[in-house]
C-alpha cells in the first residue's frame, strides 16, 4: 500500500534561496494493492513533483510517504522500489561510447 499524509514540497528560488515556491501543498491519499489511480491536473500543478517524491527522486519538505509500511525517511539509504541507486563516478559521454580509431 502507498500512503501520502499531508505531503508538501517547497522549492527554494531566487538568489541564495531567499524565496520559496510551493509545488505541492498537503497532498494526502492512499492506494491499496490492485487499485489503479490517476493524477490529473493542469500544467504546473505538481503531478510530476509528486511522482518524483514517491520515487524518492525529490525530498519531501514536510509530511510522510509510506510504502508497504515503511516510511520513506526511514528508508532513505535504501533504493526505491524499481529504481537503481545512484552510482558515484563519472558517466561516459558520447565520445567515450565510440570505439577510438587510430589512423597511421
Amino acid at each position: 500500500m502507498l500512503k501520502l499524509d499531508n505531503v508538501t514540497k517547497v522549492f527554494k528560488t531566487g538568489t541564495f534561496g531567499g524565496a520559496s515556491l510551493p509545488a505541492v501543498r498537503g497532498a494526502s491519499f492512499e492506494i491499496r494493492p490492485g487499485e489503479v489511480t490517476a493524477l490529473i491536473g493542469e500544467s504546473g500543478s505538481g503531478k510530476s513533483t509528486l511522482g518524483k517524491m514517491i520515487l524518492r527522486l525529490e525530498p519531501v519538505t514536510s509530511g510522510t510517504i509510506t510504502f508497504e509500511g515503511t516510511k520513506h525517511r526511514d528508508a532513505e539509504r535504501q533504493a526505491a522500489p524499481g529504481v537503481l541507486p545512484p552510482r558515484p563516478g563519472r558517466v561516459p559521454g558520447p565520445v567515450q561510447l565510440v570505439q577510438p580509431r587510430v589512423q597511421g
